[in-house]
């Protein structure tokens, strides 16, 4: 699961609060971090990393 996310990062997409559940009970993520892993969690994580693309790329009026 985590080699597939880590492949992919633009295209991958979260899993469900059971998916979740599933994952951390068989060992395939801290069950204390088992929100990380949720859509809900990773859209939050996909606005963040866009506005601050957003804010690091802007215009130039002068290029030196």
């Amino acid at each position: 699961m985590r080699a597939k996310i880590q492949w992919d990062l633009l295209h991958a997409k979260g899993l469900t609060n059971e998916e979740a559940r599933v994952a951390a009970k068989a060992g395939l993520n801290d069950p204390e971090q088992m929100y990380w892993w949720t859509e809900a969690w990773q859209k939050g994580e996909r606005v963040e990393g866009d506005t601050y693309v957003l804010l690091r790329v802007g215009t130039h009026d002068l290029l030196e």
